[in-house]
């Protein structure tokens, strides 16, 4: 593994199992991620782009394993690690943004209760949790922070709520943040706003992120690399702006056809 890269995937096969039946899910894949860049994981719904996260985190169903392929994150084999093994490594060197913050976020408890909880876990040397809640409420802009720190999540706005699990994923540091489609429930110009913090915080943290999405837009945006995945495999992997001027794969070829383009004429059907 080179000591440039965070985050390494050799041939990573993973599995259903049915009835002593088995049902390929990722069928052999292999990207890696720089230190301090962002990596798009792009593909239709069911293609195995989130199945990919939690084969890395350790957070396959009950009924899912990996047959085969290497994860290595930092230079460490971690597909083999226990569960327990894992855990030291789960919300501290790589942690997960959800795609829903209202299902993500516990309802019962406020946002201040939820982060310092992080933070007591996988940062114990900070002494003052409240305060460390406020700053990670500031750094992810959050407005009024020693306010909104007791406010429950349905107080929040969607936005509001993505910054927050956002706040929660930097809490112990991380090397590596994955964001499974971090602005779909989100209008676009929130989705704007948090896309913008994404880029803030790997420049101000020198993190690494794995950013999951299905839209070419946030690629093109935030972006440094992209691999295309379909039915399992990644058909195309390179920098993003070879992927999306030089496309070789049919089916990137038919995601890209599929946007529609201000600078070309639609063809009007009859």
């Amino acid at each position: 593994m080179s000591s440039e890269q965070i985050l390494e995937i050799k041939n990573l096969k993973v599995s259903f199992f049915s009835n002593k039946t088995e049902i390929p899910v990722i069928r052999g894949i292999d990207f890696a991620i720089g230190k301090g860049k962002i990596m798009a994981l792009v593909g239709e719904s069911g293609c195995g782009k989130t199945m990919t996260a939690m084969s890395i985190l350790g957070l396959l169903p009950h009924n899912t394993s990996i047959v085969s392929g290497e994860v290595l994150f930092d230079g460490k084999e971690i597909s083999k690690y226990s569960d327990r093994q894992l855990q030291k490594i789960r919300g501290k060197e790589i942690s997960l943004i959800f795609q829903e913050p209202g299902l993500a976020l516990n309802p019962v408890y406020t946002i201040g209760n939820q982060i310092g909880e992080v933070v007591k876990l996988h940062n114990r040397s900070v002494k003052n949790v409240k305060k460390e809640t406020i700053r990670l409420l500031n750094a992810v802009r959050i407005p009024n922070p020693e306010q909104r720190i007791n406010a429950y999540p349905h107080e929040l706005s969607g936005g509001m709520q993505q910054r927050a699990l956002i706040a929660m994923a930097i809490a112990g540091q991380p090397k590596l943040i994955i964001a499974d489609e971090p602005t779909t429930a989100l209008d676009v110009t929130v989705q704007a706003q948090i896309l913008i913090l994404l880029k803030e915080i790997v420049r101000e943290l020198n993190t690494s992120v794995l950013l999951i999405t299905h839209d070419l837009g946030i690629v093109a945006e935030v972006a440094d690399t992209a691999a295309v995945m379909y039915a399992g495999k990644i058909v195309e992997f390179g920098n993003v702006y070879d992927i999306f001027h030089s496309p070789t794969h049919p089916y990137t070829k038919g995601l890209l056809a599929s946007i529609p383009r201000l600078d070309k004429k639609q063809k009007r059907q009859s």
